[in-house]
Protein backbone atom coordinates (compact mmCIF):
# COMPACT_ATOMS: atom_id res chain seq x y z
CA UNK A 1 0.00 0.00 0.00
CA UNK A 2 2.88 2.33 0.91
CA UNK A 3 4.62 1.83 -2.53
CA UNK A 4 1.57 2.24 -4.57
CA UNK A 5 1.27 5.94 -3.18
CA UNK A 6 4.14 6.76 -5.24
CA UNK A 7 3.84 8.61 -8.09
CA UNK A 8 5.66 6.82 -11.18
CA UNK A 9 5.45 3.35 -9.80
CA UNK A 10 2.87 0.42 -10.59
CA UNK A 11 3.36 -2.39 -8.01
CA UNK A 12 2.04 -5.86 -8.91
CA UNK A 13 -1.15 -7.30 -6.91
CA UNK A 14 -0.56 -9.19 -3.66
CA UNK A 15 -2.54 -11.77 -5.30
CA UNK A 16 -0.37 -12.63 -8.13
CA UNK A 17 2.90 -11.39 -6.70
CA UNK A 18 1.65 -14.55 -3.91
CA UNK A 19 2.05 -16.79 -5.95
CA UNK A 20 5.65 -17.02 -6.44
CA UNK A 21 6.49 -17.56 -2.57
CA UNK A 22 8.55 -20.02 -1.74
CA UNK A 23 9.38 -20.75 -5.55
CA UNK A 24 12.96 -21.69 -5.78
CA UNK A 25 12.48 -23.12 -9.43
CA UNK A 26 11.25 -19.49 -10.58
CA UNK A 27 13.86 -17.03 -11.26
CA UNK A 28 13.61 -12.99 -10.81
CA UNK A 29 13.44 -12.69 -15.01
CA UNK A 30 10.65 -15.04 -15.25
CA UNK A 31 9.04 -13.53 -12.50
CA UNK A 32 9.64 -9.98 -14.12
CA UNK A 33 8.38 -11.36 -17.27
CA UNK A 34 4.69 -13.20 -16.12
CA UNK A 35 3.96 -9.93 -13.82
CA UNK A 36 5.36 -7.59 -16.45
CA UNK A 37 7.63 -5.69 -13.79
CA UNK A 38 11.26 -3.92 -13.63
CA UNK A 39 11.82 -5.35 -10.09
CA UNK A 40 11.60 -7.36 -7.36
CA UNK A 41 10.93 -6.95 -3.66
CA UNK A 42 11.68 -9.85 -1.79
CA UNK A 43 13.18 -10.00 1.79
CA UNK A 44 11.61 -12.03 5.17
CA UNK A 45 9.94 -10.71 8.38
CA UNK A 46 10.59 -12.21 12.01
CA UNK A 47 9.12 -12.16 14.88
CA UNK A 48 10.58 -13.01 18.22
CA UNK A 49 8.66 -11.53 21.49
CA UNK A 50 8.73 -7.74 21.09
CA UNK A 51 11.57 -8.02 18.78
CA UNK A 52 10.83 -7.45 14.51
CA UNK A 53 13.56 -8.42 12.36
CA UNK A 54 12.98 -7.14 8.73
CA UNK A 55 15.37 -7.92 5.72
CA UNK A 56 14.68 -6.83 2.33
CA UNK A 57 16.25 -6.31 -1.21
CA UNK A 58 14.93 -5.22 -4.31
CA UNK A 59 17.06 -6.88 -7.52
CA UNK A 60 16.42 -5.67 -11.15
CA UNK A 61 14.31 -8.28 -13.30
CA UNK A 62 16.60 -7.44 -16.31
CA UNK A 63 19.74 -8.45 -15.30
CA UNK A 64 19.17 -10.04 -11.29
CA UNK A 65 21.60 -7.57 -9.84
CA UNK A 66 20.52 -6.04 -6.78
CA UNK A 67 18.93 -2.39 -6.57
CA UNK A 68 19.14 -2.33 -2.93
CA UNK A 69 19.18 -4.28 0.45
CA UNK A 70 18.88 -3.76 4.10
CA UNK A 71 17.84 -5.23 7.21
CA UNK A 72 16.01 -3.47 10.31
CA UNK A 73 16.22 -4.58 14.05
CA UNK A 74 13.67 -2.65 15.85
CA UNK A 75 10.39 -3.60 18.25
CA UNK A 76 7.32 -4.67 16.83
CA UNK A 77 5.17 -1.36 17.72
CA UNK A 78 7.93 0.11 14.68
CA UNK A 79 6.77 -1.95 12.09
CA UNK A 80 5.15 0.95 10.61
CA UNK A 81 8.36 3.50 10.54
CA UNK A 82 9.64 0.36 8.99
CA UNK A 83 7.49 0.27 6.33
CA UNK A 84 7.99 3.42 5.69
CA UNK A 85 11.87 3.15 5.51
CA UNK A 86 11.72 0.47 3.12
CA UNK A 87 9.26 2.58 0.85
CA UNK A 88 11.67 6.01 1.05
CA UNK A 89 14.77 3.37 0.31
CA UNK A 90 13.19 1.69 -2.70
CA UNK A 91 11.55 5.50 -4.42
CA UNK A 92 15.38 6.02 -4.12
CA UNK A 93 16.56 2.84 -5.74
CA UNK A 94 14.15 3.62 -8.41
CA UNK A 95 14.85 7.75 -8.60
CA UNK A 96 10.78 8.01 -8.31
CA UNK A 97 8.85 10.79 -6.53
CA UNK A 98 8.41 10.02 -2.73
CA UNK A 99 6.00 12.73 -1.84
CA UNK A 100 4.48 10.83 1.44
CA UNK A 101 5.60 13.38 4.53
CA UNK A 102 8.36 11.78 7.06
CA UNK A 103 6.43 9.58 9.66
CA UNK A 104 2.97 9.66 7.50
CA UNK A 105 2.46 6.00 8.51
CA UNK A 106 -1.14 6.05 8.79
CA UNK A 107 -1.64 6.99 4.96
CA UNK A 108 -0.30 3.38 4.66
CA UNK A 109 -1.39 1.29 6.92
CA UNK A 110 -5.12 2.94 8.14
CA UNK A 111 -4.32 2.26 11.56
CA UNK A 112 -1.19 2.57 14.41
CA UNK A 113 -2.73 -0.69 15.96
CA UNK A 114 -0.22 -3.21 15.32
CA UNK A 115 -2.48 -5.97 16.74
CA UNK A 116 -5.36 -4.72 14.34
CA UNK A 117 -2.75 -4.35 11.19
CA UNK A 118 -1.57 -8.08 11.66
CA UNK A 119 -5.45 -9.41 12.28
CA UNK A 120 -6.48 -7.36 8.76
CA UNK A 121 -3.58 -8.96 7.37
CA UNK A 122 -4.10 -12.24 8.33
CA UNK A 123 -7.71 -11.48 6.88
CA UNK A 124 -6.63 -10.71 3.51
CA UNK A 125 -4.78 -13.91 2.68
CA UNK A 126 -8.35 -15.48 3.47
CA UNK A 127 -10.25 -13.34 1.59
CA UNK A 128 -7.66 -13.45 -1.44
CA UNK A 129 -7.79 -17.21 -0.87
CA UNK A 130 -12.23 -17.69 -1.46
CA UNK A 131 -13.74 -20.36 -0.85
CA UNK A 132 -17.02 -20.53 1.64
CA UNK A 133 -14.61 -21.15 4.79
CA UNK A 134 -11.98 -19.19 3.91
CA UNK A 135 -13.86 -16.04 3.77
CA UNK A 136 -15.49 -17.17 6.79
CA UNK A 137 -12.11 -17.41 8.45
CA UNK A 138 -11.57 -13.69 6.53
CA UNK A 139 -14.37 -12.23 8.55
CA UNK A 140 -13.05 -13.48 12.05
CA UNK A 141 -9.73 -11.50 11.09
CA UNK A 142 -11.75 -8.61 10.23
CA UNK A 143 -13.78 -8.69 13.22
CA UNK A 144 -10.48 -8.99 15.43
CA UNK A 145 -9.08 -6.08 13.19
CA UNK A 146 -11.89 -3.94 14.11
CA UNK A 147 -12.31 -4.95 17.91
CA UNK A 148 -8.59 -3.66 18.07
CA UNK A 149 -9.19 -0.47 16.35
CA UNK A 150 -12.75 0.60 15.95
CA UNK A 151 -11.84 3.38 13.33
CA UNK A 152 -9.49 1.20 11.05
CA UNK A 153 -11.48 2.06 7.86
CA UNK A 154 -9.85 -0.64 5.83
CA UNK A 155 -10.97 -3.38 8.11
CA UNK A 156 -14.11 -2.24 7.53
CA UNK A 157 -13.98 -2.01 3.78
CA UNK A 158 -12.56 -5.60 3.67
CA UNK A 159 -15.28 -6.89 5.74
CA UNK A 160 -17.53 -4.93 3.82
CA UNK A 161 -16.53 -7.21 0.78
CA UNK A 162 -16.85 -10.22 2.30
CA UNK A 163 -20.29 -9.95 3.10
CA UNK A 164 -20.88 -8.60 -0.20
CA UNK A 165 -19.00 -11.76 -2.11
CA UNK A 166 -20.53 -14.58 0.43
CA UNK A 167 -23.83 -15.26 -0.65
CA UNK A 168 -22.06 -16.22 -3.87
CA UNK A 169 -19.99 -18.97 -2.30
CA UNK A 170 -22.84 -20.67 -0.24
CA UNK A 171 -26.59 -21.23 0.05
CA UNK A 172 -26.53 -20.14 4.03
CA UNK A 173 -24.84 -16.66 4.13
CA UNK A 174 -25.77 -14.55 6.53
CA UNK A 175 -29.50 -13.47 6.51
CA UNK A 176 -28.57 -9.22 6.62
CA UNK A 177 -25.70 -9.92 4.54
CA UNK A 178 -26.87 -6.97 2.25
CA UNK A 179 -27.08 -4.85 5.55
CA UNK A 180 -23.70 -5.88 6.96
CA UNK A 181 -22.20 -4.79 3.63
CA UNK A 182 -23.91 -1.41 3.39
CA UNK A 183 -22.87 -0.68 7.42
CA UNK A 184 -19.41 -1.83 6.71
CA UNK A 185 -19.06 0.13 3.71
CA UNK A 186 -20.59 3.28 5.10
CA UNK A 187 -18.34 2.92 8.18
CA UNK A 188 -15.65 3.14 6.15
CA UNK A 189 -16.14 5.73 3.52
CA UNK A 190 -17.48 7.78 6.92
CA UNK A 191 -13.45 7.56 8.33
CA UNK A 192 -11.48 7.53 4.84
CA UNK A 193 -13.49 8.73 1.87
CA UNK A 194 -10.39 7.89 -0.51
CA UNK A 195 -10.68 3.95 -0.23
CA UNK A 196 -12.09 2.29 -3.17
CA UNK A 197 -13.22 -0.89 -1.59
CA UNK A 198 -16.27 0.30 0.11
CA UNK A 199 -17.68 1.70 -3.07
CA UNK A 200 -16.49 -1.49 -5.13
CA UNK A 201 -18.49 -3.44 -1.71
CA UNK A 202 -21.54 -1.45 -2.63
CA UNK A 203 -21.79 -2.38 -6.69
CA UNK A 204 -22.03 -5.91 -5.56
CA UNK A 205 -24.73 -5.46 -2.86
CA UNK A 206 -26.52 -3.24 -5.45
CA UNK A 207 -25.97 -5.73 -8.21
CA UNK A 208 -27.10 -8.73 -5.81
CA UNK A 209 -30.89 -7.14 -5.84
CA UNK A 210 -31.01 -5.79 -9.16
CA UNK A 211 -29.85 -2.17 -9.27
CA UNK A 212 -27.98 -2.22 -12.14
CA UNK A 213 -27.39 1.85 -12.53
CA UNK A 214 -26.40 2.44 -8.72
CA UNK A 215 -24.14 -0.48 -9.15
CA UNK A 216 -22.42 1.00 -12.40
CA UNK A 217 -22.06 4.24 -10.37
CA UNK A 218 -19.97 2.80 -7.73
CA UNK A 219 -17.84 0.19 -9.73
CA UNK A 220 -17.00 3.95 -11.91
CA UNK A 221 -16.87 5.62 -8.93
CA UNK A 222 -13.85 3.32 -7.22
CA UNK A 223 -12.33 2.82 -10.33
CA UNK A 224 -11.74 6.52 -10.10
CA UNK A 225 -10.40 6.43 -6.69
CA UNK A 226 -7.82 3.78 -7.19
CA UNK A 227 -7.82 2.67 -11.96
CA UNK A 228 -5.17 -0.01 -10.73
CA UNK A 229 -7.60 -1.98 -8.00
CA UNK A 230 -8.14 -4.99 -9.51
CA UNK A 231 -11.23 -6.41 -8.43
CA UNK A 232 -13.19 -3.38 -9.10
CA UNK A 233 -12.33 -3.81 -12.67
CA UNK A 234 -13.44 -7.28 -12.61
CA UNK A 235 -16.82 -6.85 -10.79
CA UNK A 236 -17.96 -4.36 -13.20
CA UNK A 237 -16.80 -6.50 -16.06
CA UNK A 238 -19.58 -8.75 -14.85
CA UNK A 239 -22.06 -6.39 -14.26
CA UNK A 240 -21.29 -5.33 -17.83
CA UNK A 241 -21.40 -9.40 -18.55
CA UNK A 242 -24.71 -9.74 -17.15
CA UNK A 243 -26.48 -6.67 -18.46
CA UNK A 244 -25.10 -8.13 -22.16
CA UNK A 245 -22.36 -5.71 -22.70
CA UNK A 246 -19.87 -8.15 -23.47
CA UNK A 247 -17.23 -6.65 -25.38
CA UNK A 248 -17.05 -3.87 -22.90
CA UNK A 249 -16.94 -6.77 -20.28
CA UNK A 250 -14.04 -9.09 -21.89
CA UNK A 251 -12.51 -5.36 -22.12
CA UNK A 252 -13.05 -4.36 -18.17
CA UNK A 253 -12.07 -7.80 -17.17
CA UNK A 254 -9.10 -7.95 -19.25
CA UNK A 255 -7.99 -4.83 -18.02
CA UNK A 256 -8.25 -6.52 -14.53
CA UNK A 257 -6.46 -9.55 -15.90
CA UNK A 258 -3.67 -7.44 -16.77
CA UNK A 259 -3.15 -5.54 -13.42
CA UNK A 260 -3.32 -9.10 -11.44
CA UNK A 261 -2.12 -11.69 -14.24
CA UNK A 262 -1.83 -14.46 -12.06
CA UNK A 263 -5.29 -14.20 -9.90
CA UNK A 264 -7.36 -17.16 -10.48
CA UNK A 265 -10.61 -15.81 -9.98
CA UNK A 266 -9.73 -13.20 -12.19
CA UNK A 267 -9.43 -15.49 -15.02
CA UNK A 268 -12.74 -17.33 -14.52
CA UNK A 269 -14.17 -13.65 -15.23
CA UNK A 270 -12.38 -13.37 -18.34
CA UNK A 271 -12.91 -16.64 -19.53
CA UNK A 272 -16.81 -16.45 -18.99
CA UNK A 273 -17.19 -13.28 -20.48
CA UNK A 274 -15.71 -15.00 -23.66
CA UNK A 275 -17.45 -18.24 -23.09
CA UNK A 276 -21.07 -16.07 -23.19
CA UNK A 277 -19.78 -14.61 -27.21
CA UNK A 278 -18.86 -18.39 -27.98
CA UNK A 279 -15.53 -18.09 -27.95
CA UNK A 280 -15.25 -21.13 -26.12
CA UNK A 281 -11.24 -22.22 -27.17
CA UNK A 282 -10.21 -18.82 -26.01
CA UNK A 283 -12.14 -18.98 -22.40
CA UNK A 284 -10.55 -22.72 -21.97
CA UNK A 285 -6.89 -20.79 -22.42
CA UNK A 286 -8.40 -18.56 -19.68
CA UNK A 287 -9.65 -20.98 -17.13
CA UNK A 288 -6.42 -23.80 -18.08
CA UNK A 289 -4.48 -20.58 -16.41
CA UNK A 290 -6.41 -19.90 -13.39
CA UNK A 291 -6.46 -23.69 -12.69
CA UNK A 292 -2.79 -23.66 -13.00
CA UNK A 293 -3.04 -21.27 -9.83
CA UNK A 294 -5.81 -22.72 -7.86
CA UNK A 295 -7.13 -26.28 -9.02
CA UNK A 296 -9.21 -26.72 -6.08
CA UNK A 297 -11.52 -23.40 -6.98
CA UNK A 298 -14.65 -24.92 -7.76
CA UNK A 299 -16.15 -22.15 -9.47
CA UNK A 300 -13.13 -22.40 -12.24
CA UNK A 301 -13.78 -26.28 -13.01
CA UNK A 302 -17.45 -25.49 -13.32
CA UNK A 303 -16.75 -22.66 -15.99
CA UNK A 304 -14.49 -24.98 -18.09
CA UNK A 305 -17.42 -27.62 -18.04
CA UNK A 306 -19.79 -25.88 -19.40
CA UNK A 307 -17.50 -24.40 -22.50
CA UNK A 308 -16.47 -28.05 -23.08
CA UNK A 309 -20.17 -28.86 -22.86
CA UNK A 310 -21.24 -26.04 -25.43
CA UNK A 311 -17.92 -26.55 -27.45
CA UNK A 312 -18.81 -30.51 -27.65
CA UNK A 313 -16.37 -31.68 -25.48
CA UNK A 314 -18.91 -34.23 -23.45
CA UNK A 315 -16.61 -36.30 -21.34
CA UNK A 316 -14.60 -33.49 -20.57
CA UNK A 317 -17.18 -31.25 -19.24
CA UNK A 318 -18.24 -34.55 -17.20
CA UNK A 319 -14.99 -34.72 -15.74
CA UNK A 320 -14.84 -31.03 -14.62
CA UNK A 321 -18.52 -30.77 -13.58
CA UNK A 322 -17.84 -33.75 -11.24
CA UNK A 323 -14.87 -31.72 -9.55
CA UNK A 324 -16.86 -29.00 -9.31
CA UNK A 325 -19.21 -30.68 -7.29
CA UNK A 326 -16.31 -31.98 -5.15
CA UNK A 327 -15.07 -28.69 -4.54
CA UNK A 328 -17.74 -26.66 -3.50
CA UNK A 329 -19.96 -29.10 -1.02
CA UNK A 330 -22.18 -26.07 0.36
CA UNK A 331 -23.47 -25.22 -3.04
CA UNK A 332 -26.28 -27.41 -4.02
CA UNK A 333 -26.24 -25.20 -7.24
CA UNK A 334 -23.22 -26.98 -8.04
CA UNK A 335 -25.15 -30.30 -8.40
CA UNK A 336 -27.75 -28.89 -10.65
CA UNK A 337 -25.03 -27.77 -13.44
CA UNK A 338 -23.37 -31.52 -12.53
CA UNK A 339 -26.85 -32.96 -13.44
CA UNK A 340 -27.70 -30.73 -16.13
CA UNK A 341 -24.17 -31.42 -17.73
CA UNK A 342 -25.80 -35.05 -17.63
CA UNK A 343 -28.92 -34.46 -19.05
CA UNK A 344 -27.59 -32.77 -21.70
CA UNK A 345 -25.00 -35.11 -23.16
CA UNK A 346 -27.08 -38.41 -23.16
CA UNK A 347 -26.71 -39.49 -19.53
CA UNK A 348 -30.60 -39.17 -18.41
CA UNK A 349 -30.30 -41.72 -15.50
CA UNK A 350 -27.64 -40.33 -14.43
CA UNK A 351 -29.34 -37.06 -13.87
CA UNK A 352 -32.51 -38.29 -12.63
CA UNK A 353 -30.38 -40.20 -9.89
CA UNK A 354 -28.74 -37.01 -9.27
CA UNK A 355 -31.70 -35.44 -9.17
CA UNK A 356 -33.32 -37.45 -6.61
CA UNK A 357 -30.17 -37.00 -4.38
CA UNK A 358 -30.67 -32.85 -4.66
CA UNK A 359 -34.20 -33.37 -3.44
CA UNK A 360 -32.41 -35.08 -0.02
CA UNK A 361 -29.74 -32.49 0.44
CA UNK A 362 -32.47 -29.48 -0.21
CA UNK A 363 -35.81 -28.51 -1.31
CA UNK A 364 -37.24 -27.01 -4.54
CA UNK A 365 -38.62 -24.60 -2.67
CA UNK A 366 -35.32 -23.35 -0.82
CA UNK A 367 -32.79 -24.27 -4.46
CA UNK A 368 -35.24 -23.22 -7.22
CA UNK A 369 -32.34 -22.35 -9.66
CA UNK A 370 -30.54 -25.50 -8.94
CA UNK A 371 -33.16 -27.30 -9.92
CA UNK A 372 -34.42 -25.59 -12.63
CA UNK A 373 -30.80 -26.11 -14.37
CA UNK A 374 -32.14 -29.85 -14.84
CA UNK A 375 -35.69 -29.30 -15.67
CA UNK A 376 -34.29 -27.39 -18.78
CA UNK A 377 -32.11 -29.75 -19.33
CA UNK A 378 -34.68 -32.64 -18.85
CA UNK A 379 -37.11 -30.25 -21.52
CA UNK A 380 -39.80 -30.00 -18.50
CA UNK A 381 -40.00 -26.50 -19.18
CA UNK A 382 -42.53 -25.33 -17.29
CA UNK A 383 -41.32 -26.80 -14.21
CA UNK A 384 -37.98 -25.41 -14.73
CA UNK A 385 -40.13 -21.93 -15.34
CA UNK A 386 -42.32 -22.16 -12.55
CA UNK A 387 -39.06 -22.66 -9.97
CA UNK A 388 -37.05 -19.51 -11.58
CA UNK A 389 -40.47 -17.05 -11.12
CA UNK A 390 -40.29 -18.21 -7.76
CA UNK A 391 -36.25 -17.03 -7.55
CA UNK A 392 -37.23 -14.34 -8.81
CA UNK A 393 -39.89 -13.29 -5.90
CA UNK A 394 -36.85 -14.66 -3.28
CA UNK A 395 -34.34 -12.59 -5.36
CA UNK A 396 -31.89 -15.65 -5.03
CA UNK A 397 -28.49 -14.93 -5.85
CA UNK A 398 -27.80 -17.87 -7.61
CA UNK A 399 -30.04 -16.44 -11.16
CA UNK A 400 -27.25 -14.11 -11.67
CA UNK A 401 -24.08 -17.23 -10.25
CA UNK A 402 -25.16 -20.44 -12.11
CA UNK A 403 -25.87 -18.88 -15.39
CA UNK A 404 -26.26 -15.04 -17.03
CA UNK A 405 -29.41 -14.97 -17.87
CA UNK A 406 -29.43 -13.03 -21.09
CA UNK A 407 -26.67 -14.47 -22.95
CA UNK A 408 -25.55 -17.93 -21.18
CA UNK A 409 -26.53 -20.90 -23.76
CA UNK A 410 -27.68 -22.83 -20.51
CA UNK A 411 -31.08 -20.70 -21.21
CA UNK A 412 -31.03 -21.10 -24.76
CA UNK A 413 -34.27 -23.17 -24.46
CA UNK A 414 -36.40 -20.73 -22.50
CA UNK A 415 -35.03 -17.45 -23.73
CA UNK A 416 -37.45 -16.13 -25.67
CA UNK A 417 -40.41 -17.76 -23.71
CA UNK A 418 -43.18 -15.03 -22.28
CA UNK A 419 -42.59 -16.38 -19.19
CA UNK A 420 -38.87 -16.02 -19.09
CA UNK A 421 -39.67 -12.51 -20.51
CA UNK A 422 -41.52 -11.51 -17.84
CA UNK A 423 -38.57 -13.17 -15.43
CA UNK A 424 -35.96 -10.59 -17.53
CA UNK A 425 -38.16 -7.91 -16.83
CA UNK A 426 -38.46 -8.24 -12.94
CA UNK A 427 -34.57 -8.86 -13.03
CA UNK A 428 -34.89 -5.06 -14.63
CA UNK A 429 -32.62 -7.28 -17.69
CA UNK A 430 -34.93 -6.85 -20.27
CA UNK A 431 -34.10 -3.44 -21.25
CA UNK A 432 -30.67 -4.64 -21.89
CA UNK A 433 -31.49 -7.81 -24.29
CA UNK A 434 -29.89 -7.56 -27.55
CA UNK A 435 -32.58 -10.11 -29.12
Amino acid sequence: NALNKIPGLRVASRTSSYTFKGRKDVDVEEIGRRLNVEAVLEGTVRRAGGRLRVTGQLTSTRDGLSLWSDSYERTTNDVFAVQEEIARSIARALEVRLTQKQGDAKLSSGTQNVAAYDAYLRGRYFWNARGVDNLRRAITHFNNAIEGDPSFARAHAARAMVYALLPQYTDNPPADALERTRADAARALALDSTLAEPHTALALASVNIWDWDNAEKSYIKAITLEPSYPTAHQWYGELLYNTSRLDSSIAETRRARNLDPLAPIIAAALGYSLYLTGRYDESLVEFKRGLEVAPDLGVLHSVTAFSHLFAGHAAEARKEMEIAVRNDPELLGRKGQLAYVYAHTGERQKALGLLEQMRRDGSESRNQVAFALVYIALGETDRALSLLEEAVKRRDDELLTAASPLDDPVYSPVRNHPRFLKILEQMDLLRFSRK
